[in-house]
């Protein structure tokens, strides 16, 4: 019997922890630490590197027994093990390191041994283990290929936190900066907004004004202090950090960082992007992006790893999330909707609401959010986005998908969110095929939005011939002003119910944990 490939492997979402205050000092010293930890553990893939034990009162790690003698007879200098008990990685609080190796240089993932501990006050240090990365092979690769003696004095010089000024620190500086592309940064400018940033929008900013200001307003949080480290102390193989500003190295021209920058925009483009339980659903809808919907951002209320998918909802109407069961899909689609409120809208449909927050606000209308729960026996798709029969009686319900549609025409001016829970739980191409529909046929057609409709005009759909116009007036608009309920009034009869353009749509699957 053949056997395939495995699904996709979910991950956890990477948390970029911008606005932590931990630092990291001496990174020549933490990344040959790493290395030396790396070579005398023959290049496994993990080690716990250190043993914990109690002195003057205080624990403290030490290199574990195996390590010590493995370093000790690589190198036959004494000193290197001594000094890389003296490094960050023995001496600096786990929360430093994991920001340093992990989303800094992407070397690999730093931990405790045990659960349960912490290191963010005191003087206490735990049992610490790595797991690493690919980028310490690239760095093994690239010492391999000089001698011994070139490397070891390459790594007394790094583990004394000194420069070795020679070729081949100025290549590993150079890789090690290109590991450094992906991370995020956060510095809060002279109005104290908040900017995210990556390398390449200092370069950019650098081609611009020739210097970048590094001075967050605050104080520097997040991998923003290891960055300014890194740039301060001479590593970064383009630019250096001094005064609290960003410039060319003095043997450095424009024109070898802007060629290294157009390398790393090509770099940035192929990597694909990815978060913990989305996929896109990918829609040829021959639309101009600029004139489709952007939800509005109000990104200091949502955690910024949501932020993707409000991205991503400037130009799909819809998202698809899927992930085990519990791993919040959601709760992600109520924080789009929070996030997509701000606070003039707030003011205009509960006052109340902005010292109360968001909770009190969806409790009045419009209540721009709604969770469906897809049902497994639901007899045909109008039972999704139609109407269906009330059962014992003669008359037909409009579903809450068609009630949520409609809120939605009535206020225009604000991002709805619809989630389809569980659609898993549902035949997809039977239960949605209205909705895909309408979604597949979005067009601007003489500057306006159009879909097909979900509901035809004029459909009789009860036994006294009531059309959907009809009960759209009667029922869905409500308590409109007579003018804006005129001409919905008009829409709905020429049209039906079509998908306005201010509702975004993300459905949910539960997988489970073998499909990966």
């Amino acid at each position: 019997m053949a056997v395939y490939p495995r699904q996709l492997r979910p991950r956890e979402e990477l948390n970029l922890r911008l606005g932590i205050k931990s630092s990291l000092s001496q990174l020549r010293s933490v990344v040959a630490s790493l290395y030396i930890i790396y070579i005398a553990n023959d290049k496994q893939s993990n080690v716990v590197y250190s043993k914990q034990q109690t002195q003057n009162g205080h624990e403290v790690i030490k290199l574990s027994e195996e390590l010590l003698q493995s370093i000790n007879a690589k190198y036959a200098d004494p000193s290197f093990a001594n000094l890389v008990e003296s490094s960050p990685l023995f001496t600096s609080q786990l929360e430093s390191l994991q920001v340093g190796i992990e989303l800094f240089f992407h070397l690999g993932k730093v931990d405790f041994t045990a659960s349960n501990l912490s290191e963010r006050t005191g003087t206490n240090r735990y049992q610490k283990k790595i797991a690493f990365a690919t980028n310490m092979m690239l760095i093994d690769l690239l010492l391999s290929s000089y001698s011994d003696v070139e490397v070891n004095s390459l790594l007394l010089s790094w583990l004394n936190n000194r420069e070795a000024n020679s070729n081949i620190e100025d290549k590993l500086c150079l890789m090690l900066n290109t590991f450094t592309e992906e991370t995020q940064y956060k510095i809060r400018d002279t109005n104290e907004s908040e900017i995210v940033f990556n390398q390449e929008g200092v370069y950019s900013a650098i081609f611009a004004s020739n210097e970048v200001s590094s001075n967050d307003t605050k104080e520097p949080v997040g991998p923003f202090r290891v960055y300014k480290s890194f740039l301060s102390s001479g590593m970064h193989p383009f630019i250096i950090e001094n005064r609290q500003t960003i410039h060319l190295k003095g043997n450095t021209n424009q024109d070898e960082l802007k060629r290294y920058s157009e390398m790393v925009n090509t770099t940035l483009s192929l990597i694909p992007r990815r978060s913990i339980v989305t996929q896109e659903i990918t829609v040829d809808n021959h639309i101009d992006d600029s004139e489709t919907t952007q939800p509005p951002q109000n990104t200091d209320s949502i955690p910024e790893h949501y932020l993707p998918f409000l991205a991503a909802l400037r130009t799909k109407p819809f998202l698809l999330l899927a992930g085990i069961s519990g791993t919040g899909k959601s709760r992600i689609v109520r924080k789009l909707a929070q996030a997509s409120v701000t606070e003039d809208l707030q003011t205009k449909y509960d006052p109340l609401s902005v010292a109360n927050g968001f909770d009190r606000w969806t409790l009045h209308k419009p209540a721009n959010f709604e969770l469906i729960q897809v049902k497994p026996n639901w007899h045909n798709s109008l039972e999704v986005v139609g109407y269906k029969s009330n059962i014992g009686g003669a008359h037909y319900e409009f579903t809450p998908f068609v009630e949520f549609v409609a809120k939605a025409w009535k206020h225009q001016d604000v991002p709805f969110f619809l989630c389809l829970d569980e659609m898993n739980l549902a035949p997809v191409e039977q239960y949605f095929a209205e909705f895909l529909s309408a979604i597949e046929s979005r067009s601007i057609e003489n500057g306006e939005y159009e879909t097909d409709p979900i509901i035809k005009p004029f459909e009789t759909f009860d036994a006294d011939g009531d059309t959907l116009s009809d009960r759209m007036i009667a029922h869905l608009l409500g308590k409109l002003d007579t003018q804006e309920k005129s001409n919905l009034a008009d829409r709905f009869r020429t049209k039906g119910l079509t998908l306005p353009k201010n509702l975004f749509v993300l459905g949910t699957v539960n997988m489970d944990e073998t499909t990966f």
